[in-house]
């Protein structure tokens, strides 16, 4: 019985330990996919941030006379030197319907976290990368990668402030994926963010270009990855413009859950020993008490009525259970014996007045003298 108790409480222990493990695990998945969500949704945030401000720069009328050719003192009154960094943008180009670059600014030059990308010293034409839409209506951005520098950039008509009459160039705006912009998106999204360019795959780990192969053919997927005890990443692909992995993006989260968890699997594993060590103990008390005290008790009352033969004497055990009908069982077998024992008595007292009937005197009085002189 013992056995079986204790064998069903390590089961229930175990299953239990078993589904509370798959639980944090998948809740810890989960929240892992609910960062890496939050940081591209702050990427989109950041490219329709940049849009709204392209959309108000490239419909406006004196963007549109200067594509023209009719506002000569336009780029003086509008593009001072610190112009890109209230845009909070790094570079702008303003090209004619050819393609041509009417004008083109970076503040690049000005950032030392940057090597300045050739293109943009030589730049006569806006770059085959960024001219993709074969309709100036069309409205693009997206994730570019030139000269092994990753930037997200939106492309806008240049229109009237109407909006009714033909498109006449368009205008561009970019911002590069650098190590301050993913600084500035982890401290405001509170996560520990990192990127891994893929068009030169050399310098990715085996790991790191598995995780990549294994998202490529599923570009929305998220996988979770446990880093060690401390921390856990979340790995997404991000496209460019022609919907090729552009970069991989990694978002470490502190493991919280699977440290409580272990926590809490350990408080269970604890309890669980205490509880079959305190089982035990009550069990243990209660066979002492309840039952190898009362067989000790019974064993020596059967031995006492042993040694004195003394039939009339009764084995006294209270309860209802296997011991108290084995006691029960005892008496009634003394009670059986002291009745034998009674008829044999009497069938020997019958027997001795037979013999004395039947017997000469002389053998009855010497019979009778042997037996005094026995008993004294």
């Amino acid at each position: 019985m013992t056995a079986v108790l204790l064998g069903l409480l390590f089961t229930l222990s175990g299953a239990l330990i078993f589904i509370l493990l798959r639980s944090f695990s998948a809740l810890e998945a989960r929240l892992v996919e609910d960062n890496v969500q939050r940081v591209r949704f702050a990427l989109h945030d950041e490219i329709g941030s940049m849009g709204q401000t392209a959309e108000d720069w490239a419909a406006w009328d004196d963007t549109y006379a200067f594509i023209q050719g009719q506002r000569p003192n336009y780029i003086a009154e509008n593009f001072s030197t610190d112009t890109l960094k209230t845009l909070d943008i790094n570079w702008i180009i303003l090209a004619n319907l050819k393609g041509q670059i009417a004008f083109q600014k970076n503040n690049l030059d000005l950032d030392q976290n940057h090597d300045t990308p050739e293109f943009f010293r030589r730049i006569k034409t806006v770059p085959p990368a960024l001219l993709r839409a074969p309709n100036l209506e069309n409205i693009t951005s997206g994730w570019v990668e030139i000269n092994q520098h990753i930037f997200y950039f939106v492309k806008r008509p240049i229109l009237n402030s109407q909006r009714d009459r033909p498109a006449q160039g368009m205008l561009l705006m970019g911002r590069f994926l650098d190590q301050p912009r993913l600084q500035d998106l982890a401290d405001r999204t509170k996560l520990n963010l990192k990127i891994y360019p893929l068009q030169s795959q050399d310098h990715l780990s085996p790991q790191l270009y598995g995780i990549s192969q294994q998202l490529i053919p599923h570009p929305q997927k998220i996988l979770t990855q446990p880093v060690d005890r401390h921390w856990i990443a979340g790995y997404s692909l991000m496209e460019d413009t022609q919907n090729r992995p552009l970069f991989l993006l990694e978002v470490k989260t502190d493991r919280l859950i699977y440290r409580q968890g272990q926590w809490s699997l350990g408080i269970l594993l604890a309890a669980s020993i205490v509880s079959v060590l305190v089982f035990l103990a009550i069990m243990i008390v209660l066979i002492d008490r309840y039952f190898m005290n009362r067989l000790l008790r019974l064993i020596e009352t059967v031995t006492s009525i042993g040694d004195h033969q003394d039939l009339s004497a009764r084995v006294s055990l209270s309860g209802a259970d296997e011991l108290a009908r084995l006691a029960q069982e005892i008496n009634q077998m003394l009670t059986q014996l002291q009745t034998k024992e009674k008829e044999l008595a009497q069938e020997r007292e019958k027997s001795e007045i037979l013999l004395l009937n039947i017997l000469p005197p002389s053998i009855v009085q010497e019979d009778r003298k042997s037996t005094r002189l026995n008993s004294s």
